[in-house]
């Protein structure tokens, strides 16, 4: 349980936590998900990315395995599939459907682009180097949705890679994060990649990328070593931690994940 003051003023304490227990509830709430991955860039010569689309299978196929959930119904879009209309069309699905209980999430690894209006958006196949505002996928549409939902949102996002050039100004993750972590919305929860103008790596020795491997590892083959308390769960400082560590000293700290929130606070059980 996480404790939080908040006067008059709207001024709060810092959240403190008092452990309950060690062992996870039975089973309960929903988690929704949708995997994004997008590669192939036809109409941005010289972006396409090799592990995007097998960095959203892999997180969709790990997240998917949580014990703690009475359900999981986690969805992809992959290279061509991921449209603008599609992507938006599975988030108001699912976020129509998602009550208090349950857990939203959303990941995406691809690019991340500035338009025009200096605003971040999403590189799709369909981005044309030549109308990049007209054929990407505005962030602040996505956001809209995000901010709508009942339940508690997480996203994993892994918007920074090198290869974007040109009249392509590459975003940061934390343009995204910018976008989501507001006053008011949803309870949210940014998992990002990588901190600054860092790269998100990707590797063929590990067949993919860095950080959705080692989320991949966390929940997965190293779940004892990233459940430090033993209690079956995957909490989301756990995850972070076991992340962090993972990415951070594979690659001599090019690249450092970094987590932000909206509206929670302190631990929980996440996967």
């Amino acid at each position: 349980a996480t404790l939080l003051a908040i006067d008059r003023e709207g001024f709060s304490s810092p959240p403190t936590e008092i452990v309950l227990g060690t062992r996870p509830s039975a089973a309960t709430g929903r988690l929704l998900g949708l995997a994004v991955g997008v590669d192939r860039y036809p109409g941005m010569p010289g972006a396409d990315l090799r592990f995007a689309a097998a960095d959203a299978r892999r997180v969709a196929k790990a997240v998917a395995a949580s014990p703690i959930y009475a359900s999981v119904d986690v969805g992809m879009l992959l290279d061509g599939e991921a449209t603008e209309a599609s992507i938006l069309s599975r988030l108001d699905t699912m976020i129509a459907a998602a009550g208090e209980q349950d857990t939203l999430l959303l990941s995406f690894a691809g690019h991340g682009l500035i338009g025009s209006d200096g605003r971040l958006r999403l590189a799709l196949s369909a981005t044309d180097r030549a109308d990049l505002d007209g054929t990407s996928l505005p962030f602040d549409r996505v956001a809209a949705r995000i901010k709508a939902a009942k339940a508690r949102v997480v996203v994993l996002l892994d918007a920074c890679h090198s290869g974007v050039t040109g009249q392509a100004d590459p975003a940061t993750n934390e343009d995204a994060v910018a976008q989501l972590v507001t006053e008011g919305g949803a309870g949210i929860v940014i998992l990002s990649a990588s901190k600054g103008r860092q790269f998100s790596e990707e590797l063929a020795g590990l067949g993919g990328g860095r950080f959705s491997v080692a989320i991949a590892d966390a929940l997965a083959g190293g779940r004892a070593r990233a459940d430090t308390d033993s209690n079956g769960a995957i909490s989301l400082l756990e995850l972070y931690r076991a992340v962090k560590a993972s990415v951070a000293g594979g690659s001599e700290g090019r690249q450092i994940p970094w987590i932000a929130r909206n509206q929670i606070y302190g631990d929980f059980d996440l996967f």
